[in-house]
């Protein structure tokens, strides 16, 4: 793992929703972030800038699985052992520095300008609504997202056409042949959908929906398709019961069943031998829950001879009984 590997969801996954707000604040004070990386040891370790007299040496390790190991000296992670805004706001920023550092190789290689163009900063149109498109894409079993840019009616465009300008707090939309100021633009760590569009894996979009969509949308317009009502995340009661089958004098067959959401499921299915009383009764466990699934043969996989006696039904002397719990 290196930070060219880093990505939003991998750093909300360090310390939580909450404290990744936190660092993202935190980032985003200018000049008061460092960060580096220490290849051999794979660390990183950076300064934020508390007051005018003190930095706040930040210090973790990247760990093959995507995990930090804090060395952070404040109290959350010295007393309490989790992850730190710290920690979050200096792999944010060297991010974020990774990323520009690849678009400025890129551009050097390609010959072409990463910076706004002269003419965008000369352009008179009026600022325009960018908003973020949230779109499945069932054939790749996976969410995409794009800018879209709201431009003045009657103004037609190739939405996969336009290009988007972004350096800091402004960015700049070339549509239709014209240029176009972001009325409000995605802060650093998010601008990477601006370059290019980013990918989330169905598995992975109940995590961006409960962390990063908040967000987002505390930013600029989000447009979700399916919205994300579709997706249901309220924790359900189950409840588990137990059936026993069979008799204290000779076998019994517990089956566990787990039921939840309108469903029931089979959790667990257990056989106890347990020795014939003094007169030799034996017991017949219930054919229907015995043998597996359909039933048969589960009075003679015990060793229990004759009988016809029904689930649930008893007869004189000990035999077969059905029980729940």
């Amino acid at each position: 793992m290196e930070p060219k590997d880093l990505t939003i969801p991998l750093i909300v996954s360090w310390g939580g929703a909450e404290v990744f707000n936190e660092g993202l604040r935190l980032s985003q004070r200018h000049g008061e972030v460092t960060s580096n990386w220490d290849p051999v040891n794979h660390v990183i370790y950076g300064e934020i800038m508390e007051d005018a007299d003190w930095s706040r040496p930040v210090r973790f390790e990247l760990l093959d699985d995507g995990s930090v190991r804090s060395h952070c000296l404040c109290p959350q992670n010295q007393q309490w052992g989790k992850v730190c805004k710290h920690v979050v706001a200096v792999g944010l920023h060297l991010m974020v520095k990774y990323q520009k550092d690849e678009e400025e190789r890129a551009a050097a290689a390609s010959g072409t300008r990463v910076a706004i163009p002269p003419e965008a900063l000369a352009t008179k149109e009026a600022p325009v609504n960018v908003a973020i498109v949230a779109e499945y894409f069932e054939d790749e079993g996976q969410f995409a997202l794009f800018p879209q840019a709201d431009l003045p009616e009657g103004v037609e465009h190739i939405l996969s056409q336009d290009r988007y300008f972004v350096s800091g707090e402004r960015g700049y939309v070339l549509a239709a042949g014209r240029w176009y100021p972001i009325r409000r633009v995605l802060s650093g760590p998010f601008q990477a959908v601006y370059r290019e569009d980013q990918f989330i894996s169905r598995e992975a979009m109940p995590a961006f929906i409960r962390n990063n969509l908040p967000i987002l949308r505390r930013q600029v317009e989000v447009r979700m398709s399916p919205s994300e009502d579709m997706f249901t995340f309220l924790p359900d009661k189950p409840q588990m019961r137990a059936k026993i089958f069979g008799s204290t004098t000779s076998a019994l067959s517990v089956e566990v069943l787990w039921r939840g959401d309108g469903a029931a499921v089979r959790a667990s299915r257990a056989r106890f031998r347990m020795p014939s009383g003094p007169r030799g009764h034996a017991a017949l466990p219930c054919p229907q829950h015995e043998g597996g699934e359909g039933g048969g043969g589960g009075a003679a996989a015990l060793g229990v001879q004759g009988g016809d006696a029904a689930c649930g039904g008893a007869r004189e002397g000990g035999a077969a009984k059905g029980y729940a719990l």
